[in-house]
């Protein structure tokens, strides 16, 4: 009996080990073929590839201890050039790849949905190498990778119709669909996928004109939704989906009063409703009571009137854009506690008055350009200033002077609106005049004056 007993043990384990060689020549097999036809003598890091070492050692590839075979596949970045292998059906252990932000192309092979382990598939930005990117319609074979949380297909050239299959896939729980080229409207059957945490489908800017379906308003688990440059039109009440984090409705065709349910939204961190066009009105009062805000975008939206000082309940801010409105006034001094601000635009408005002093030790870019300001406090307090724009503005050289230096990269402040009173003088021919700045209140040391005669 014992000696069968062993017998059938040393069987099975000479079974295993074939099985387990197998796979390990298909992986080693499959990886070579992926070199080769993806331009692998000219990727970035190609450490290993092709030589003897054990293919773990490979840049890029990470095998299981345990079994032995690849599971992650990280190329990242790395100049692959091509269509994807059909030999990527062989890793059939991978449950990781990356291949985001390369030039590759073609339409995704049927052997890639044989990899039913796989948990994250990122094949994102390869239209940034243009004239490459992804194409093609979205497979329904998709839903055979039963296993997938992550899905990044964002920034390629696929097309048709948004697929609408995604609420069978129960695992997933992220899906990238952004800047691609599909057409038709966004489904209502989409927000059935009320699994999914993230949902991007940004910049697909051929998408019809259309309201966002009502649908949207029942997703509880949503907590990242991506819906700029989609042509949406209207919304609906999305106050339900009590989960977001993030909210993008930028560039979009929307029109009427920002909506007031927004502001319930209490867990909102970042909200984007620029590039709208909203009705002419201020910024809503329900805005600087969203304290969790980190980033705000309200530029291009028609906001008028002033900015309240309530602005400065708004601690949490790292990134704040109000550009390209018909803002008034002066800038409030409760800006200055905002000191995790790291990008600032309040360009292209109308404020008047002076900067007050900002205590924005992180901020690196600040527009202040195409204002009417009239007074710059020394940047003392923004430490870490990198790009500073104050053009056209009413600065003087006694505003811009001390300043100079305080921005690590660009300092632009010309050119600046004229100072003093504007004024013809009539004067008869053959009769002199003398003109003098000495009465014009500009300041500064290092300033000179250029006069010109028909502007020249």
């Amino acid at each position: 009996m014992k000696k069968i007993l062993l017998t059938l043990l040393l069987l099975l384990t000479a079974v295993t080990s074939s099985q387990a060689q197998t796979g390990r020549q298909r992986d080693s097999l499959a990886l070579r073929e992926f070199y080769t036809n993806l331009d692998g003598a000219n990727w970035t890091n190609q450490t290993n590839w092709m030589s003897n070492n054990p293919i773990n050692t490979w840049y890029g590839v990470t095998v299981n201890s345990s079994f032995n075979r690849v599971t992650h596949l990280s190329l990242y970045n790395n100049g692959l050039l091509g269509s994807m292998p059909l030999s990527i059906g062989s890793l059939d252990s991978l449950s990781y790849v990356y291949f985001g932000f390369n030039s590759m192309s073609g339409t995704l092979p049927d052997t890639l949905f044989q990899l039913r382990a796989l948990i994250s598939l990122d094949l994102y930005g390869q239209r940034y190498h243009d004239p490459h990117g992804f194409t093609g319609t979205l497979s329904y074979k998709f839903q055979q990778l039963t296993r997938l949380v992550t899905l990044d297909l964002g920034a390629n050239k696929f097309s048709g119709t948004i697929p609408t299959f995604w609420n069978t896939m129960l695992a997933l729980r992220a899906l990238r669909i952004y800047q691609n080229e599909f057409t038709g409207t966004i489904p209502p059957e989409l927000a059935n996928a009320t699994q999914l945490t993230e949902l991007n489908i940004s910049s697909n800017y051929q998408l019809t004109a259309g309201a966002l379906p009502t649908a949207f308003a029942s997703m509880p688990n949503l907590q990242f939704l991506y819906l700029g440059n989609c042509n949406i039109n209207s919304l609906p009440n999305l106050s339900a989906d009590t989960s977001l984090f993030q909210l993008s409705l930028g560039g979009n065709q929307l029109t009427g009063a920002i909506p007031s349910w927004i502001g319930g939204l209490t867990k909102l961190q970042g909200l984007d409703l620029g590039g709208n066009n909203f009705s002419a009105d201020t910024i809503p009062g329900f805005i600087y009571n969203m304290t969790n805000l980190t980033s705000l975008q309200l530029y291009n939206c028609n906001r008028t009137g002033s900015i309240s000082p309530l602005i400065g309940n708004l601690t949490n801010l790292s990134s704040l854009d109000l550009g390209g409105n018909q803002l008034t006034g002066q800038i409030p001094s409760q800006f200055g506690t905002l000191s995790n601000m790291g990008y600032m635009n309040l360009s292209y408005n109308q404020f008047t008055g002076a900067l007050p002093f900002l205590n924005m030790p992180n901020v690196y870019y600040f527009y202040l350009n195409n204002n009417k300001l009239s007074g710059l406090p020394a940047l003392t307090g923004m430490t870490g200033l990198g790009s500073f724009y104050a053009q056209n503005n009413q600065f003087t050289f006694e505003d811009i002077q001390p300043n100079i230096g305080r921005a690590s990269n660009t300092f632009q402040y010309a050119p600046q609106d004229s100072v003093g009173i504007l004024r013809d003088t009539l004067v008869a021919s053959g009769v002199g005049i003398t003109m003098s700045v000495a009465s014009i209140p500009v300041g500064g040391t290092a300033k000179s004056y250029q006069w010109l005669k028909d502007g020249v």
